[in-house]
């Protein structure tokens, strides 16, 4: 059995431990070393007499553990379907395209959010000259890369990444010029629901910043948004559906 780096850096899997429910153990062992350059982190055979094969990335910063599961246990219809995986990549088109080259299957394009810093530390004191203009101009550069890398225009939304690597004042900036990003010519996904700038700005809890956030997302569509993650999600829709009313009897 090898060892994982414990002090391993982060470059690509934001996650450390998945399940992977698999018919051949060798082969898909096969297929994650051969093809997409995979170490093999364990091989191993419980007391139960099950094998457990654990795979890892170049960085060593995730396990997948491979596991093939009796044909008549939930765990076997799970073959074959999605597992889903969040990747945090310093070049989501390369890796991408690398990946792809390679024989992955992903069934959506990336979605194209700005992170400036690493997960562990990107609120420590983020900084931005112009968080707005810089933003801009990232994603700008990576729709342009995803559409040279030959994927389809229609497959491709872009995210500002509120929340992430930003202050709340970043944020409250961002969704003022959400219009500016709407310009891109791609559709913008927004995700405010239950972050915690919420909470800085009306002092609630997370769980509570309901209100908070449909006032973001009833924003968001008003400046031409047309995707929002969301918790609560029949809330949503019925500000959402309240907004778009309002906003279809506007007089030019």
């Amino acid at each position: 059995m090898s060892e994982l780096p414990v002090d391993a850096n982060p470059s690509y899997l934001g996650v450390y431990a998945v399940n992977v429910f698999v018919r051949d153990q060798d082969k898909s062992l096969q297929f994650y070393v051969e093809q997409l350059g995979f170490s093999l982190a364990f091989d191993v055979r419980l007391q139960s007499g099950q094998r457990w094969v654990g795979v890892s990335p170049p960085d060593g910063t995730a396990v997948l553990t491979l596991i093939a599961p009796e044909a008549d246990s939930d765990e076997y219809k799970l073959i074959g379907q999605p597992t889903p995986v969040a990747f945090v990549a310093e070049d989501v088109v390369a890796t991408y395209t690398q990946w792809r080259r390679r024989g992955v299957r992903f069934r959506h394009v990336p979605r194209l959010r700005r992170v400036k810093y690493q997960q562990q530390t990107m609120q420590d004191a983020p900084t931005y000259n112009d968080v707005v203009s810089e933003i801009h101009e990232y994603l700008r550069q990576r729709r342009e890369a995803l559409l040279s890398a030959g994927i389809e225009r229609e497959r491709i939304c872009l995210d500002p990444g509120i929340g992430f690597g930003k202050t709340s004042e970043h944020n409250l900036q961002l969704l003022v010029a959400l219009k500016i990003f709407t310009r891109l010519g791609r559709p913008v996904l927004l995700g405010v629901s239950r972050k915690s700038f919420l909470t800085k700005v009306d002092g609630v809890k997370a769980e509570g910043a309901l209100a908070a956030g449909l006032a973001c997302a009833c924003l968001a569509v008003e400046a031409g948004v047309q995707m929002i993650r969301a918790h609560d999600v029949a809330q949503t829709v019925q500000g959402i559906r309240m907004t778009e009313a309002i906003l279809a009897r506007r007089k030019n």
